[in-house]
């Protein structure tokens, strides 16, 4: 099966956490290989300099992660209509430099959470130019 590396883009132990959770039960029992990002807190906020190797430990690092893996799973609460800052600074991180970024050609599946009623859509909706890095979308709506 594929190995899947979720990234969750809250800082904090609460609902994404469980999400992300519930999400790696499912994958394992499904029989994928999950691994979780430590933290994305830990990646310096991404600019050009971190474009080349060597420029950053966590940079690298997690470049890695995301290199090794077939599948990213995106697990994102919403806030002011959009993805977590930890889930935009990561995708910054994957995605660039624009034409090597590790990210592209993976299937880029969205949890998102919203703190009222409704789907997490608009988190999921910003999260749309993960298309513009080749990768393939799905978002995931209860």
């Amino acid at each position: 099966m594929s190995h899947v590396l979720v990234l969750v883009g809250s800082a904090n132990e609460g609902f994404n956490t469980a999400m992300a959770d519930a999400a790696t039960t499912f994958l394992s029992g499904a029989g994928h290989t999950v691994t979780r990002y430590p933290s994305l807190a830990s990646l310096p906020h991404y600019h050009q300099g971190f474009d080349g190797p060597g420029a950053d430990v966590n940079v690298d690092d997690f470049r890695s992660a995301v290199s090794d893996s077939d599948t990213v799973l995106f697990v994102t609460p919403e806030y002011n209509g959009g993805p977590s800052s930890l889930i935009k600074n990561a995708l910054d991180a994957a995605s660039r430099p624009r034409v090597d970024g590790v990210i592209h050609g993976k299937p880029a599946p969205v949890i998102g959470a919203h703190e009222h009623l409704g789907d997490g859509g608009y988190s999921t909706d910003v999260l749309e130019p993960l298309h513009t890095v080749s990768s393939e979308l799905a978002s995931v709506r209860d």
